[in-house]
């Protein structure tokens, strides 16, 4: 450095170190202030935010909590709607299980009636005195075909018995039988 450009630099100095004043220091300072005063008003507002949080979460909660109770509530509505229906479903099925029981006891009765007829009427031929030969062929084949009817019945009776032991299971089909004896 020249002579001439430290006069002016010695100057600076002691105009600095006399009035305290740079545009270093007074950035620095503005620079505290500022962090200083966020700090203070985060520490202040600290508790408050605590608060703000807790009421949310709060909030939430009671917010939840209803929410679960309600969907509850309709849910043991449902479950209730669910078993009056069942229950009246059962109802209506028993009612309509009775109506064909009883019809097909109707039916089975009309039936044995006309099997009995049938029967009474071929006795009455068999034991009638000087028939035509066709007749009594028409009287044995007529036996002939009541016999494989009755054989064709018991075996659907089977059929019938065998699918409803099948529906209820081979546990409850079959008795217990004790252990044997040693």
């Amino acid at each position: 450095m020249t002579p001439e450009g430290i006069e002016p630099a010695k100057q600076a100095v002691q105009h600095v170190a006399v009035t305290g004043f740079s545009w270093s220091a007074t950035l620095l300072t503005v620079l505290n202030l500022l962090v200083g005063s966020a700090l203070v008003t985060w520490l202040k507002l600290r508790p408050k935010m605590a608060e703000i949080e807790q009421t949310a979460d709060d909030r939430l909660l009671t917010t939840l909590t209803t929410r679960v109770e309600q969907l509850e509530r309709k849910l043991d509505e449902e479950r209730q709607l669910a078993a009056s229906d069942r229950r009246s479903l059962e109802q209506k099925l028993e009612a309509e299980r009775q109506r064909h029981e009883a019809e097909i006891a109707l039916q089975r009765h009309r039936a044995n009636n006309s099997d009995q007829c049938l029967d009474a009427m071929i006795l009455l031929l068999k034991n009638a005195d000087e028939l035509p030969e066709k007749v009594k062929r028409a009287i044995a084949s007529v036996e002939e075909m009541r016999a494989r009817q009755k054989a064709e019945e018991a075996l659907e009776k089977g059929a019938i018995a065998g699918a409803k032991l099948a529906a209820v299971g081979p546990q409850a089909a079959l008795p217990e039988r004790a252990p044997p004896a040693a």
